[in-house]
């Protein structure tokens, strides 16, 4: 059928906008990605050398595009050091930004609360400093979040508690300080929750015991105090609880185990926690390794303990006490040597 006279050209006058608003798009992610390379001052492998305008940008190393337009820069273990362009907020279709093990410094850019796509962020094993921007909080399509093993102050921002999205956040090996926000119970898609090796302190908001999704809480070595939230050992979703080397004090409960099918690594070493050893973690028979050491336990170690055989256990440094007299408490010993993968 024949095209009407006249409406071919109204079709090219509606095009021809279009067109250029992508070729402005295009433009805007080269010029974006050439502000990144910019901002390197260390290129040791040659990551970014092939940057330049002879290959069209969708086709440089690191880089994904999707319909002309950037939607993943991945530059992990390249070994680049510099500082991040603020630019790279000019990349507004970003779903994916990884520059994992490299060596930039500085401060994150706060532009990046621009990218309302980003589902996936990984800055760790950098040497980023300064506090997390505030305005990452309108990143409401984060899943991931990877930001530990960097130089970050400040606390751990109460906003990111109202990501909906949010599956990993790995904020450890940093020096954030003051209180865990009890917002974070508010992220009912967690799984993966760690804030180890910084400056914490005071207690653990109880409603973290009540995440239906969580299967690792990592807490170990910060300041935190007072008694470890019963809810912990209800939660069937849990694989990982690490909460070694902090001041917890108070006692196991006595159901300890029971209801924690799928619990693999429990870490409460070093320590205030004191009373008995309870009998009922035998139940949580997937534990693959359990430690109780440097704390205040006493008594003998149940016998049933010895049958979970676990890769590893630590019970030193507590005041757990067992004779030679028949049920003398080392029947948990006994035990033991059936496991040959100790």
């Amino acid at each position: 059928m024949a095209m009407p006279v006249g409406v071919a050209p109204v079709l090219l006058l509606l095009l021809l906008p279009l067109a250029a608003a992508t070729a402005a798009a295009e433009s805007d992610d080269r010029d974006a990605l050439m502000a990144f390379k910019a901002g390197v001052t260390s290129d040791p492998t040659g990551v970014l050398r092939s940057w330049n305008e002879t290959v069209h940008f969708c086709r440089w190393p690191g880089v994904n595009c999707t319909a002309g337009r950037v939607t993943s820069l991945d530059v992990s273990m390249g070994r680049l050091a510099g500082e991040l362009s603020p630019a790279v907020a000019n990349l507004t279709r970003l779903v994916v930004l990884n520059l994992t093990s490299n060596a930039f410094s500085g401060s994150i850019p706060g532009g990046l609360g621009r990218l309302r796509r980003m589902r996936y962020l990984s800055l760790c094993d950098n040497a980023f400093a300064g506090e997390i921007p505030d305005a990452l909080r309108n990143c409401t399509a984060l899943a991931v979040a990877y930001l530990n093993n960097n130089n970050l102050v400040g606390g751990v921002p109460r906003w990111l508690g109202a990501l909906p999205n949010l599956a990993v956040l790995r904020l450890s090996h940093n020096s954030l300080s003051g209180r865990i926000p009890p917002s974070l119970a508010n992220l009912t898609k967690i799984f993966r929750l760690e804030l180890d090796q910084n400056l914490l302190e005071g207690s653990i908001p109880d409603g973290l015991s009540r995440l239906p999704a969580l299967g690792m809480l990592a807490l170990s070595q910060n300041s935190l105090a007072g008694e470890v939230p019963v809810g912990f050992f209800n939660m069937t979703s849990l694989r990982g609880l690490a909460l070694a080397d902090n001041a917890f004090r108070g006692e196991l409960p006595g159901d300890a185990g029971a209801r924690t099918p799928n619990l693999q690594y429990l870490f409460l070493g070093g320590n205030l926690l004191a009373g008995p050893i309870s009998a009922s973690l035998s139940n949580a028979t997937a534990l693959v390794a359990l430690s109780l050491a440097n704390n205040s336990f006493a008594g003998q170690v149940p016998g049933e303990i010895g049958t979970l055989c676990p890769l590893s256990l630590e019970l030193s440094n507590n005041q757990l006490t067992a004779t030679d007299d028949a049920g003398g408490g080392w029947e948990f010993m006994d035990n033991l040597t059936k496991c040959s993968a100790l």
